[in-house]
Order: C-alpha cells, then sequence, then structure tokens
C-alpha cells in the first residue's frame, strides 16, 4: 500500500491506565544510536572498536491539541504522564508504537497560538518483553484446537442424566443447524447417527457426538456469500440457540423457584450443550474468517470483478465481496467488532443460566465455564491480534462531500485512477460501498457523501 494511504491525520496516544488523546501531527525525526566500545593501546596508533547492538530508537514528538479545551486537554496530557509504564502511540505514519516518555514540555502561548497548545516531548522504544507472533493465522487456529479439545472435555464430563430429553434437545439444535446450513453432507448425517445410537442406550458416545459437532459446525464453505454473509450467517445461528437456550432454562431472576433435584441433572446436560454448541461457533467464526483471502489494493485486478448486484448489500462504513475476500480496514474492524459481540453476549447467555442453580448445594451447581475459560479468552486475544495485523494490508475509507454533480463512472475514474484492466472491479467496488441502485448509477447530486477505498 502506498505510503499516502498509510498517512493518518493525526497521532493517538493512550497511557498505561488507557486514556486516550488524539492531536494534531506535522512530522519528527526519528534517531537511533549504535553502542561501540572504543579501545586504544600504547604505542599503535588508531583505535579498535566493539559493536555492542542498537540503543532504543528515539522519537522526539512534537504535537498539537486543537479541540476546543485544547489548553484543558494538554493539562490532562501533563498529568497523564503520571502513570508507569510505556504507552501505546499510533503514530501518524509508523503506525502502532510501544513508546516509553521521558519528558514532555508544554508551550502555553495563548497569543501567538491561541487555537492549539503544542507539546514537546521525548520517547524511547522499549524492548518488547511479550513473545512475538510470526504468524497471527497461526495463533487463531492453535486457539481453535485449544477451544475445540477443551468444549469436547467439557461436554463429555457432564453425564446424560435423561437419554430422551438429551436426545430430543440435541436433535432441534441439529434441525436448526440443518436448515440454514449452505448443504447437507456427511458430517451431518454423522451427528445424527450418533444421536440415534445414544437414544437406543450406546455408551461412550458423548465425546463422539461433541467432536462430530464440531466438524460440522467448522466445515468450509457451510454458509454461501461473502464473509460478511458467513459471519452473520453463523451470528444468527448462535442468537438463535441462545433463545432457545433461554426459553429451556425458564427465568432467572431473583424469585424464580430453585430447580428440583430431578431437573438438575438435565439442566446440566442443557448447560454443557448449550456451551458446546456457543463455544463451536465461536471457532467457526474465527475459522472463516482467517480462510477469508485479504485483498490488498496492489493486488487489484480485472479477475477480481464483483458485479453491482451482489447477494451481499454493502453496509455503511464496511466493504464486502461476493468472492469471501477482506477488502477494507472498516470490514476488517465491523467482522472484529461482530466476533467479540457474540462471544460477551455468549457469556451472558451462560452466566444468566447458571444462576437458576445458584441456590443449590455447592456440588451441584453449574458454572458458565471452566475447561474452556482461558481457551475462549485466548481465541479473542488471537483474532484481535489477526485483524489487526492485516489492518494495515486492507484499503483505507475516505469520505467525499460532492462540490458538483457527478456520475459514479467519473469518480470511479477519477477517485481510483483505474485502468484497462481494473475498472470493472472499482466501478462496481465504488457501486457497491455506495449502495448505490436505480437513478443513482447515472448521477448523483452536489452535496452527496461517498466513500473511497484505496
Amino acid at each position: 500500500m502506498p505510503w499516502i494511504n498509510r498517512l493518518r491525520d493525526h497521532i493517538e496516544l493512550t497511557s498505561p491506565e488507557g486514556t486516550t488523546f488524539r492531536a494534531a501531527w506535522q512530522g519528527n525525526d526519528i534517531s537511533v544510536e549504535k553502542r561501540i566500545g572504543r579501545y586504544a593501546y600504547p604505542g599503535v596508533d588508531g583505535e579498535t572498536s566493539q559493536d555492542m547492538g542498537l540503543n532504543s530508537f528515539s522519537y522526539p514528538l512534537e504535537f498539537f491539541f486543537t479541540d476546543a479545551d485544547h489548553d484543558k486537554t494538554a493539562d490532562k496530557f501533563m498529568r497523564t504522564l503520571s502513570e508507569s509504564g510505556p504507552w501505546k502511540v499510533i503514530h501518524p505514519q509508523y503506525g502502532l508504537k510501544k513508546l516509553q516518555p521521558i519528558s514532555a514540555t508544554l508551550a502555553s502561548e495563548p497569543i501567538e497560538m491561541a487555537n492549539a497548545t503544542k507539546i514537546s516531548s521525548e520517547w524511547f522504544e522499549p524492548i518488547d518483553d511479550s513473545p512475538s507472533i510470526e504468524n497471527p493465522a497461526a495463533e487463531v487456529s492453535a486457539a481453535v484446537r485449544d477451544v475445540n479439545r477443551s468444549s469436547i472435555d467439557e461436554f463429555a464430563s457432564v453425564p446424560v442424566a435423561d437419554k430422551v430429553k438429551f436426545t430430543d434437545r440435541v436433535k432441534k439444535v441439529v434441525s436448526k443447524i440443518r436448515k440454514v446450513i449452505n448443504t447437507v453432507n456427511n458430517a451431518i448425517n454423522t451427528v445424527q447417527n450418533i444421536i440415534v445410537a445414544i437414544g437406543n442406550g450406546s455408551r461412550g458416545l458423548v465425546r463422539s457426538l461433541a467432536g462430530a459437532i464440531i466438524t460440522l459446525l467448522e466445515l468450509p464453505g457451510l454458509f454461501k456469500g461473502s464473509i460478511n454473509n458467513q459471519i452473520a450467517a453463523y451470528k444468527k445461528l448462535g442468537e438463535d440457540l441462545q433463545r432457545d437456550f433461554s426459553a429451556a432454562m425458564g427465568a432467572t431472576g431473583k424469585d424464580s423457584a430453585l430447580p428440583s433435584s430431578s431437573s438438575t441433572a438435565s439442566m446440566a446436560n442443557t448447560i454443557a450443550l448449550n456451551k458446546l454448541m456457543l463455544s463451536t461457533i465461536s471457532a467457526g467464526m474465527a475459522t472463516t474468517i482467517i480462510a477469508a483471502p485479504v485483498s490488498s489494493p496492489a493486488e487489484t485486478t480485472a479477475d477480481d470483478d464483483t458485479p453491482a448486484d451482489s447477494d451481499t448489500p454493502a453496509t455503511s462504513g464496511a466493504s464486502t465481496s461476493s468472492s469471501g475476500s477482506l477488502e477494507t480496514r472498516a470490514q476488517a474492524m465491523a467482522l472484529l467488532r461482530d466476533f467479540n459481540a457474540f462471544l460477551d453476549s455468549s457469556e451472558k447467555a451462560l452466566d444468566n443460566a447458571v444462576k437458576k442453580t445458584s441456590g443449590l448445594p455447592i456440588d451441584q451447581q453449574a458454572s458458565a465455564r471452566t475447561d474452556t475459560r482461558e481457551p475462549m479468552l485466548r481465541l479473542r486475544k488471537a483474532m484481535a491480534r489477526y485483524l489487526m495485523d492485516i489492518t494495515y494490508n486492507l484499503k483505507v475509507e475516505k469520505r467525499i462531500t460532492l462540490d458538483r454533480p457527478r456520475s459514479p463512472i467519473e469518480i470511479a475514474c477519477t477517485e481510483y485512477k483505474t485502468t484497462a484492466g481494473n475498472f470493472d472491479y472499482y466501478y462496481h467496488l465504488f457501486l457497491r460501498t455506495n449502495n448505490l441502485s436505480g437513478r443513482e448509477i447515472l448521477l448523483l447530486p452536489a452535496g452527496r457523501e461517498v466513500v473511497i477505498y484505496a
């Protein structure tokens, strides 16, 4: 991606305790010094040297607060420097950096600079003591495997209390899956055969059932359409199962009657099944996201053409592609928000369910997560790292307010600097990401805001 597309119009600084400051920035030097030992010997002209490596990179940052209360913002920044530890700095040109502040000077000049307060500061880049991740996608895959293994262990640790109720509940879940997936295949037949075997009295198949469900929900191409459509389908399936789960568990308020001892075991099976389903759907979403091709602007050719009448309408702020590829930064961030939102809602549903057992003896109480708690946290972290890592290779969003009536064809040619080989791709990208249809395809009025990705 060319430097002009990576350049931000501001610098963002986040303190160790999470206070974030945004400021204008116009440029700065970055310096580094070698550590060199110099040795002289009597009677010998000249010196010898020992190269002992590099010191840390130095960042003398000069930036300006320009908001309505810039003087107060600058004062708050100076006081926040009392927090201990390095800051997270999103550098306008070089992206995310971990920098340690050394000093800062506030220039209070209300006469010469009434509309801004300047901060001159010195920082250095400390050694990163966290292990480096050479392949973020591999980290996600490893986290998915851990989630799957722990999900099977957690599910199999709960004995089946009532075969009829248990198999009936699993059948309803499988029926819901069967209605929404792309094709009926051997994986779903395997799940159904295991359910029948458990209903007929076969023992030792609970682990096999968990493994078969995981295999089914993480199959490539389980859902059709763009990456956004596939994640939306996973999310909808999970939300539908959460609603069924809540209905099966009943009310969970403080005044709710406690379950009888005879129903406690069946309730434990219901909670275990839904923990398995929600964990597996989360893992399936992660697997689908890292499998999506990453389409950078430099790789765009005529072969990437996407028709304007794609089955995936674009949403504001996030480009979509019917080929299933990740194209824009906004799209990557939208996927991360959807992924985290689903994990949050899943945890809330499980927490609400276990409240039903909070008044029971300790050995009969359920827990939201046991074996899967740590693996799910690692999956969330790995997914965020992966999407943030690929963000810098994706198209950046730019919004333009038209100063005169312009046709989409002319805008696509001018703003994307198209060639004969990639015009169709960029033209349809412009139509799709701006939700254009009907007469809008011919001419857009002055004052209309449009989105460009480059």
